[in-house]
């Protein structure tokens, strides 16, 4: 688990095993260790005991250790087909979930693409705005299409108004038959609570389909397709990550040995990282 402050009250976001982390500083308030996540360069505090027992890594903590496949049709395929498997299993909405299978809206369709070696930023405003995702008329969603959704304009950057929520595509709209209304896109998300259903369910984008769906569909800002990869995941995982630790373990260990010296990762200016590590 990685949290959101020092005091470790709240969920940011959740590093799979086998992950890199590095570490910002070499300051630890709270018995919490200030990190960044390699894949998606997010941010947030590391528990010092979680810190302590991941394995050191060899690789640069900014690295990819693979090229990702293009994000074609049958890659976001699969990424629907882990997001529907996510669903039929017993879940529940969890802010900041991202390793399942209590998820949030981000970290579900996060995770579907992670499993196939394709990584997204972690959060709706940040997908919505990523330079790997085209922008994609309703009529023209396909399975494993990006849907956004907030109170503002496609692309707000502004707080009150940024995309606060996303789907996954599952199924493109329909044409009707002879003079029948067509159907529209469906969707699978996880949402919360007040709005939602506590958990992923399988939505329509249009209106008249439900509470929920008549909710979200108010809210629509723009579809997006998944259409360059940016930087991938390796398929060996965590396995592969341990085999290649052990022989640099030593000559990490002098590394951070040294106080107040920088070690890839550390993008804040005067702070000192503490090192590279590998989630177990």
């Amino acid at each position: 688990d990685v949290w959101d402050s020092p005091a470790r009250a709240s969920l940011a976001t959740q590093a799979r095993a086998g992950a890199r982390v590095a570490a910002l500083s070499v300051e630890r308030p709270g018995g919490s260790v200030l990190v960044q996540i390699a894949e998606d360069g997010y941010k947030g505090y590391l528990a010092e005991r979680d810190w302590e027992a991941a394995e050191p890594s060899a690789l640069p903590a900014g690295a990819a250790d693979a090229e990702a496949e293009a994000a074609g049709p049958e890659l976001r395929q699969r990424a629907v087909r882990f997001a529907l498997e996510a669903y039929k299993r017993p879940n529940a909405y969890r802010w900041g979930g991202t390793l399942g299978p209590d998820f949030d809206c981000s970290g579900l369709v996060q995770s579907a693409f992670a499993s196939q070696g394709l990584v997204l930023p972690r959060d709706a405003y940040q997908q919505c705005t990523f330079a790997g995702v085209e922008p994609v008329a309703a009529s023209e969603l396909q399975p494993g299409d990006l849907i956004f959704f907030g109170p503002g304009p496609p692309n707000s950057r502004e707080g009150a108004l940024r995309t606060n929520h996303v789907a996954l595509c599952v199924r493109g709209a329909t044409d009707g038959e002879d003079g029948e209304a067509g159907t529209p896109p469906e969707y699978v998300h996880s949402s919360g609570r007040e709005h939602g259903r506590n958990g992923i369910g399988r939505d329509f984008l249009g209106e008249n389909r439900g509470a929920v769906s008549d909710h979200y569909f108010r809210l629509f800002q723009a579809g997006g397709r998944c259409g360059r990869p940016v930087r991938g995941l390796s398929a060996g995982g965590p396995r592969r990550l341990r085999g290649v630790v052990q022989a640099a373990a030593r000559a990490l260990s002098r590394e951070e040995a040294t106080p107040g010296r920088a070690t890839a990762g550390a993008d804040r200016p005067g702070r000192a990282a503490g090192g590279r590590a590998v989630c177990r």
